[in-house]
């Protein structure tokens, strides 16, 4: 459900409201039968993690990962927020809306530009109200950074900003993986 709010909230409002819990990393174990004793056993499954939210020690898990993806969770969201707004010119977040879908295996912030960003030369793409950051702790889509002039709501509203932004050459998509640096 949402939450209408007379001003635009804090970084910290705006998390407490829309994503107050982390994703986190637990091992993976599933159970099989033990050849000696025919006996179920738990064993770890190498190289894959379980996602899972750090507020609901019994809520269904978001997803398996490999090992070797990267989370990018809430707390980077707000950090990527900020560091766009800075690159924008005003340093000021306007989070215009953010939550998330099925459970938190998707999660979007919507922030909202001062001015609206023009973009010339293309046709349907002169101005854009706001920039979308998505992601999916389930492992279904990428990081994503979006503008766009859909106002993300909902799973609906979700896609046709995927869509909105893809159409017009303003989404820029962040795989999950590690990289490996070497000197």
């Amino acid at each position: 459900l949402g939450k209408v709010l007379n001003e635009y909230p804090t970084r910290e409002e705006a998390k407490q409201i829309a994503l107050p819990w982390e994703p986190t990393i637990e091992p993976l174990y599933r159970v099989i039968a033990d050849p000696e004793t025919g006996k179920n056993k738990a064993v770890r499954v190498p190289e894959f993690d379980l996602v899972v939210r750090d507020d609901d020690p019994v809520a269904p898990p978001l997803g398996v990962k490999p090992e070797t993806r990267s989370l990018v969770t809430n707390e980077e969201m707000f950090d990527i927020a900020e560091a766009l707004m800075k690159g924008e010119g005003s340093g000021k977040v306007l989070y215009e809306t953010g939550g998330s879908l099925k459970g938190g295996r998707k999660v979007w912030l919507l922030l909202r530009f001062e001015e609206p960003f023009r973009i010339g030369g293309r046709s349907g793409t002169e101005t854009i109200a706001y920039y979308g950051l998505q992601n999916a702790h389930d492992g279904s889509g990428a990081f994503r950074g979006q503008g766009t002039n859909v106002c993300i709501v909902c799973d609906n509203t979700s896609h046709m900003a995927d869509m909105d932004a893809t159409a017009k050459g303003t989404e820029f998509v962040f795989r999950h993986t590690c990289l490996l640096y070497t000197s």
